[in-house]
């Protein structure tokens, strides 16, 4: 019981993050918000629900005598950042001494871009605190999207939104399997299934973080193309030991995809594009971060993941595609906090490292 309690503490989650909360009743969850709105937005340069903070998750939803361990909220990135005179990529920290300098018990989870506080229960601390959970969210359409729960007083369903997200992969994961039956004169069918089985022709691209949520990339199974780094990769397959292209090898296996590019972090990429074998050595690669001194790394897989897909999609060759990613990640270390990489800006990389190998002839 001690280890559970140890790694409820780690994760923060459902009412762990502050010591002294308790769960809230549903009833008492509008009061909480609505203190929250008039004691605490006005500080951060927030209007308020349903225009630049938003409920996410199934507090409120539940139905009576059934508690919720905690209220999850998200709150509007830009907004903040733009009120706190802060970047992207610090206004977390902005935001954590914000709440403190009104009192506030906080805990924070950078990886996550959350922040827990202790919160007045029903708006009046004599009834307890209970915890609230901000999540900075760059899009808060999407954040809703991601963490919807339904609405059990209403009867909507009896799983939560987490269950759809799962579900989700698992149709992408399976969309190339042929759905077939056998008609009465004992030929083999294809079903007209079109919510069960997706085109072909879909492109699928999978990624997942273990620095601070349990993600695992072999959720995403015969896709075309991954890109864990060497901390997801030892995750999933539980392997501490193996080296790094043995590991790439066997997580290319198991998941089954059709490319692998295994991020290195400062020294670059290892790409697999197809089974190893002794007899042919060209079925992986390795290529060097194009960039030494790096600003901030947030950001950097994005960048890869973007431009390695839409590199890997239209050429279908890996080489291209580990090579846009890279050039990608490197322009983006450069970046304080995690922006879009425009193409003008890959381009003049590509140009640059041209001239650059021209010199060398």
């Amino acid at each position: 019981m001690k280890k559970v309690k140890l790694f409820e503490q780690f994760i923060l989650e459902s009412g762990n993050a502050i010591s002294d909360s308790r769960p809230f009743e549903q009833e008492e969850i509008p009061g909480t918000i609505e203190w929250i709105e008039k004691n605490v937005f006005p500080t951060l340069g927030i209007n308020g629900v349903g225009d630049d903070a938003a409920i996410l998750g199934s507090a409120g939803k539940k139905l009576p005598g059934v508690t919720s361990g905690d209220i999850d909220m998200a709150l509007s990135a830009d907004k903040i950042a733009g009120n706190l005179g802060a970047s992207l990529s610090d206004v977390i920290f902005k935001l954590n001494e914000a709440l403190e300098s009104l009192g506030l018990d906080t805990a924070m989870n950078v990886g996550l871009k959350q922040i827990s506080i202790g919160a007045p229960i029903d708006g009046d601390y004599k009834n307890g605190t209970g915890q609230v959970d901000f999540m900075l969210s760059r899009d808060l359409k999407w954040s809703t999207f991601m963490y919807h729960s339904p609405d059990f007083t209403k009867d909507e369903s009896k799983y939560k939104g987490a269950y759809r997200n799962i579900l989700l992969m698992s149709i992408i994961g399976k969309s190339f399997y042929e759905i077939t039956k056998q008609t009465e004169g004992g030929e083999t069918a294809e079903y007209e299934a079109y919510v069960i089985r997706l085109n072909k022709g879909v492109f699928k691209v999978g990624d997942s973080q273990v620095a601070s949520r349990w993600g695992n990339i072999l959720d995403f199974n015969n896709f075309d193309l991954i890109t864990p780094n060497e901390r997801e990769a030892r995750f999933a397959l539980a392997d501490q030991d193996s080296s790094i292209r043995p590991l790439a090898t066997k997580l290319y296996e198991q998941a089954n995809c059709k490319t692998l590019i295994f991020k290195l972090g400062a020294k670059g990429i290892l790409t697999l594009r197809r089974k190893f074998s002794k007899k042919d050595l060209r079925s992986f690669f390795v290529i060097d971060a194009l960039e030494k001194n790096a600003v901030d790394p947030v950001g950097c897989g994005d960048a890869l993941i973007s431009y390695a897909s839409l590199g890997l999609y239209i050429s279908k060759n890996p080489l291209i595609a580990s090579i846009l990613g890279s050039i990608s990640a490197s322009i983006a270390c450069k970046i304080n906090g995690n922006l879009p990489v425009s193409k003008k800006q890959v381009k003049k990389k590509l140009d640059q490292i041209q001239d650059e190998l021209s010199s060398l002839t």
